[in-house]
């Protein structure tokens, strides 16, 4: 560990030289003296640091002051010292705590020996005192005593501190000499452990930096592992190999030899066919460093070294003339740095590569080092013992002997019982299926993530395999689910500590581990974990109260119900009681028996139970920290994280906490992942007591069979009410109180007792100021940030922190809402670099953002597509009292205004329950598509060609099946589709609202008409001209009820029911029949039904923003309406600089520096620079200043320069950059 001591002569004159110092020594504590910052100015810490500064409030002159920064990865505390004489003191935890003192004492200060021992008496721990103390002394280095020096050996005379000077000369004088002012020393008790040396440069201060330090044992530089580079690979010969690897290696029945041996021929594959990079320990210099800045600096120490041994002035010019021309370069060399790593940033960058440049451009290093851990033996610090701690700690906490005794009983009955369904159901034979190539490459095409496991196979490499070897790998999942065995190596994980937000970093319990899982198993398991989803909603056994984990599904929708909830309540004066439970490590804890207990129940097939059996069962781990390994350790219970199957497997083992909970009357629930919610609005608080304490007593009892861990101490009780005398109940099970809140949050949202949102709004408004910094980061002067860019992070960085739970909290009182204003408003003022004056209606538009208030609204209409297909049961419960409820609520719920809105928008679909059923794509048998006209483009075959292709295609069906047809119509007023046969009979003919698209029509004839056909014993051929809605059904680009219920229907009659696409207009008869008809039924009184898709509603919904949004702009009484006249976003070129778009905006909005500074510096309104009128405004200079005419016709040849504002296209832009250039006014 490095401390470095400086008197900095001037922390913003010498800056760049600390940055310097930064990456040369890495310090981890930098002690500053004579900042030169004044008592009202606060200055930012170098990256990685955190600030502490002592600046002194007579400081007039800007001069004195001291300051430490510190790494963040270091636990450290702020110690105030009271104190006449300038001292910072920080605390330390770095094994041992130590405490670093910063001090100065300028020349004309006077002090006693008694002053400086108070500020040492402070401290408990060992103590490392830096600072320039404008002490000499002989016991550090000067060659003569002063009046100070003399009490500084007094002190460390008298103490036991010892003194750490190397003797070498610590500041160069005005008067050309040297001189050693500084001093460190530090308490007996550590200073054999550090070395102190004063660096032979002075960084353009007159005081030389000392680093001091402090020896810990040696930890080995760590380099980054080696990884593949996809994007040199060949994949053409990694093809061959793969093959030719796989032929000769042989096939074993032995699922672990073959596991083994797929690895071994993917890997030789890879590493044969594709370059890996080669693992470098990080270097320290900048990223804008480069040669010509090593050969500036080598020229200034070696004047440098030539003045020290011959001080001549001639030596002395020398050197600076070396130091300013070094000066110079490197601040060059930053600014075209930034603009060059700033310039990559553009509005179609990937968020995480935007964050990545960033941190480059800041030089932070995003890599997580763990540098010590505390353990019962002392401070850990060797990687590899770090590494052991972990995986021992976590080892230990799964075993049987940490759960109760019922719960190993039931364990261990559970391992032993065989399990086989006799009589399995056609949903369980499917489950148990063979895997086929297609559903294998549709779940390998869903696959994400780039981490590999410890066998370093990605998703990449696995979808680049050649066919043969797809299918040896198919092979061996089918004999996984025939044997039941899941191979010994796929469960072993690789677990990375990853430390909790604001947690100490020297605890293993402030860690949480995270798996990274073989990418061969994963694929299977997320096959495995699909069927299962589909079984479970196949029939009907999922958990209404669970949220997480389920298709369609978000938080939103428990937090739907839980406002519903509590706004009814208090709208009807009653209150709400909530219990907020606290699972310890659910997933670490929760045993397998609890699953496999739930699976029996469920009657899976046996093939399925057997394999998460083995999944489940033996599974072992070890911890990777800083690139070191732990030993292969044993996890005796739990799921394991990181798999695609464990969330599935999750949501079964807690489904027998909503059986418990729902026993109880009167009490409503809801489950999000291990996040429970009990709440009930009973009037007698007694009996709610009594209630929740049943609860949580079959929770624990429940508890000690399955191994989770109910945390009472963790868990909270909250009240939401409204009246004055109402004082909830105190809640204590074994002597354990649950906590009482004022606040709670819930799924991210904060509730408070009177449903106002107000903190939950200072919550967020403290998250937005975090995230405006990078805003002004990337909008700073020497910034060369697009502003499409700068909006596009507001959005993705502000907005959507807004955006969260906004139809919840949004409706609250406008004052709370108007806490988010600020910092939201400001980010989007300094994306579009507008002056701080200009008003927010015209910078909105500017920038194309909304309104916070017109979001609500947005947001809140935006879920209308959610309630009219409710996707879970108990929200569409929810729905329909809200629909029953007869008198106006006095806070209506967002659910109430959600209804309210479907009908002002006059939509006809009611809220309907429609559960999705996500069948597995992949078993949609090939046969039930007839793609034949399919691979003939409409735009090379002619009509003729395309008849002929069709009764070829038909002929042979012709003998036993039925032919149908169907299409879709739309006008201006009406939508219809029909369904007809060959002879032209209608057999389905319909009306949809005029909100409704084509498609819609399209997908809601294809629905209908295979509805008729599986009611009747024939077997028919239902022909469609729709691409994108067979797209929609046979390659899984849509969700929606009617897609999800096509695909649904098709699986159950796959014998007997075949899609096929035809071309429309082609004169194929059923095909004109039915478009015939469906465009005929849109003038017809015939039946409407009310089938919608999401696009649908969206679009409706925005097109009515739209025109509210419209109607509010018409109103708008500002210049700026001039150049914008509907209030759109206008679109800037590309090619432009952000410097001339910045003139370009800040004309537009009409507050620039020349208008409107004289408002920010609280003078007089200056008179024109030209022509001395007082009417100084854009349109004055663009278009009336008589002194600017001759310019003004040589450049714009017209009479109202100002018109080109309105069209944003590079020729206006550039002329009138080059007008105010020409004319040296700053805008």
């Amino acid at each position: 560990m490095n401390v470095l001591q400086w008197n900095i002569h001037g922390l913003l004159n010498n800056y760049p030289e600390l940055n310097i110092l930064i990456k040369e020594c890495n310090p981890d504590v930098i002690a500053l003296q004579e900042t030169h910052i004044p008592a009202n100015k606060s200055i930012f810490a170098p990256n990685k640091y955190s600030s502490f500064f002592h600046n002194n409030p007579n400081n007039n002159h800007c001069k004195q002051g001291v300051a430490i920064f510190i790494k963040k990865s270091i636990q450290h505390k702020h110690i105030p010292v009271s104190s006449n004489i300038q001292t910072l003191a920080i605390e330390l935890d770095i094994g041992f705590r130590l405490t670093i003192i910063s001090c100065y004492i300028p020349p004309d200060q006077n002090f006693t020996t008694r002053e400086i021992l108070n500020i040492l008496n402070i401290f408990a721990t060992p103590i490392i005192f830096v600072g320039d103390v404008n002490a000499w002394s002989p016991l550090w280095g000067s060659t003569s005593t002063n009046k100070r020096g003399e009490i500084f050996e007094d002190i460390i005379l008298s103490k036991s501190l010892i003194v750490l000077n190397d003797g070498a000369p610590t500041h160069f004088s005005t008067h050309k000499t040297f001189t050693n002012p500084d001093i460190t020393f530090s308490s007996a008790s550590i200073a054999p452990k550090l070395t102190t040396r004063t660096l032979d440069e002075l960084h353009n201060s007159d005081h030389f930096p000392i680093l001091t330090t402090i020896s810990k044992p040696s930890i080995n530089k760590l380099k980054p592992r080696a990884k593949f580079l996809i994007e040199k690979a060949d994949w053409q010969k990694f093809s061959v190999i793969a093959i030719n690897t796989s032929h000769q290696t042989p096939v074993s029945n032995n699922i672990n030899a073959e596991a083994a041996a797929i690895k071994r021929i993917i890997r030789t594959a890879a590493h044969i066919a594709i370059p890996q990079s080669r693992p470098k320990i990080s270097s320290a210099k900048l990223p804008y460093w480069n040669n010509l800045l090593s050969s500036l600096r080598n020229s200034k120490q070696s004047a440098w070294k030539e003045y020290k041994r011959n001080r001549t002035d001639d030596n002395l010019v020398k050197f600076k003339k070396a130091n300013s021309i070094f000066r110079r370069e490197f601040k060059e060399r930053k600014r075209k740095a930034f603009k060059k790593l700033t310039a990559n940033i553009s509005p179609s960058s990937n968020a995480k590569k935007v964050w990545s440049d960033i941190k480059m451009l800041t030089s932070s290093d995003n890599r997580r080092h763990i540098s010590f851990i505390h353990s019962t033996g002392g401070p850990i610090y060797e990687p590899v013992g770090i590494a052991e701690i972990f995986a021992s700690t976590w080892s230990t906490d799964s075993h049987d002997s940490n759960f109760h005794s019922i719960f190993n009983s039931l364990k261990y009955n559970s391992i032993s019982d065989a399990y086989t369904n006799m009589f399995p159901a056609a949903e369980a034979i499917y489950v148990d299926s063979p895997i086929s190539i297609k559903e294998f490459d549709v779940t390998l095409s869903s696959m994400r993530g780039k981490t590999p496991g410890s066998d370093n196979i990605t998703y990449t490499l696995l979808k680049r395999l050649p066919y043969s070897a797809r299918l040896r790998l198919i092979d061996l999942y089918n004999l996984i689910l025939d044997q039941g065995v899941f191979p010994q190596e796929w469960k072993i994980a690789t677990v990375l500590p990853i430390l909790k937000p604001s947690k100490s970093s020297s605890s293993i319990a402030s860690y949480r581990p995270i798996s990274l899982l073989s990418c061969l198993s994963k694929v299977f398991e997320k096959i495995i974990s699909r069927r299962l989803l589909w079984y479970s909603e196949k029939n009907s056994l999922n958990n209404p109260h669970q949220f997480a984990f389920q298709k369609g599904l978000n938080v939103l929708d428990p937090l739907l119900i839980f406002e519903h909830y509590a706004s009814m309540a208090l709208s009807s004066g009653n209150h709400v009681s909530v219990l907020s439970l606290d699972f310890e490590k659910a997933y670490d804890r929760i045993g397998s028996h609890v699953i496999l207990s739930e699976l029996k129940r469920w009657k899976v097939g046996s093939k399925i139970f057997n394999v998460i059996k083995s999944f489940l069962g033996n599974r072992k781990f070890f911890v990777r920290v800083n690139n070191r390994h732990s030993k292969i350790a044993p996890l005796f219970n739990g799921i394991p994280q990181g798999s695609p199957l464990s969330v599935v497997l999750f949501s079964i083992a807690f489904h027998k906490i909503s059986s418990i909970i729902s026993s109880f009357s009167d009490v409503e629930h809801f489950i999000y992942a291990d996040d429970i919610v009990i709440f009930s609005k009973v009037k007698d608080l007694t009996v709610i007591r009594t209630i929740f304490l049943k609860i949580l007593t079959d929770l624990i009892n429940w508890s000690h069979g399955s191994g989770a861990k109910l945390s009472v101490n963790k868990s909270s009780f909250f009240h939401i009410c409204r009246k004055r005398r109402c004082t909830p109940p105190s809640l204590s099970l074994n002597d354990i109180s649950v906590p009482n809140t004022d606040t709670l949050k819930i799924l991210g949202i904060i509730f408070d007792k009177k449903l106002t949102f107000k903190q939950h709004c200072k919550f967020i408004r403290i998250s937005l100021f975090y995230k405006l910094n990078i805003i002004k980061f990337l909008s700073s002067k020497h910034s060369f940030v697009s502003i499409s860019t700068l909006i596009n992070l507001t959005r993705v960085l502000l907005l959507a922190k807004i955006d969260f739970g906004l139809a919840i909290y949004g409706h609250c009182a406008k004052k709370h809402l108007q806490l988010l204003q600020s910092p939201y408003h400001t980010a989007v003022r300094r994306s579009i670099r507008a002056f701080p004056t200009s008003p927010i209606k015209a910078i909105l538009a500017e920038a194309g953002l909304p309104e916070i208030q017109d979001r609500v609204l947005h947001n809140t209409m935006m879920l209308i597509k959610k309630i009219l297909n409710c996707r879970n049961e108990y929200l569409f419960s929810f729905v329909q009292s809200s629909q029953q409820q007869k008198n106006c609520a006095k806070r209506p719920s967002t659910i109430a205004r959600i209804l309210s809105y479907i009908e002002q928008l006059g939509i006809i679909s009611k809220p309907t329950l429609k559960q999705v059923i996500s069948l597995p794509l992949s078993h949609l048998p090939d046969s039930v598509l007839i793609s034949d006209l399919l691979r003939h483009p409409k735009e090379n075959t002619s009509a003729c060609v395309y008849r002929q292709l069709y009764l070829e295609a038909t002929e042979f069906l012709r003998t036993d099946w039925e032919f149908l047809f169907t299409d879709g119509s739309r006008y201006d007023t009406s939508t219809s589709f029909a369904v007809a046969n060959e002879l032209g009979v209608t057999i389905i003919v319909g009306a949809l609202p005029n909100y409704c698209s084509v498609y819609t029509a399209e997908s809601a004839a294809l629905l209908e008409a295979v509805r008729f056909a599986s009611t009747n014993v024939k077997k028919y051929v239902i022909c469609s001209d729709s691409k994108s809605t067979i797209d929609a059904v046979f390659n899984n680009t849509s969700d929606s009820y009617i897609t999800s219920s096509i695909r649904d229907i098709l699986w159950q009659n796959k014998n007997s029911i075949k899609i096929m696409w035809v071309p429309g207009h082609v004169g194929i008869k059923g095909n004109e029949y039915a478009d015939q008809r469906a465009k005929a039924g849109g003038s017809e009184p015939i039946h409407l039904f009310d089938y919608i898709i999401e696009k649908d509603i969206k679009k409706l919904v925005t097109s009515h923003l739209q025109t509210w949004f419209s109607s509010k702009w018409i109103g708008y009484q500002h210049h700026y309406k001039n150049f914008n006249f509907d209030g759109t976003k206008p679109l800037y070129p590309s090619s432009i600089s952000c410097n001339k778009i910045r003139t370009f905006v800040r004309l537009r909005i009409g507050h620039t520096v020349f208008s409107h500074s004289h408002l920010l510096k609280g003078t007089d309104k200056p008179p024109c620079p030209f022509c001395g009128s007082n009417q100084i405004t854009v349109t004055h200079i663009l278009d009336d200043c008589v002194e600017l005419n001759v310019i003004r016709n040589i450049l714009f040849k017209c009479n109202k320069p100002s018109e080109l504002l309105k069209k944003t296209d590079e020729n206006n832009i550039n002329i009138i950059h080059k007008f105010f250039l020409a004319r040296k006014l700053i805008v």
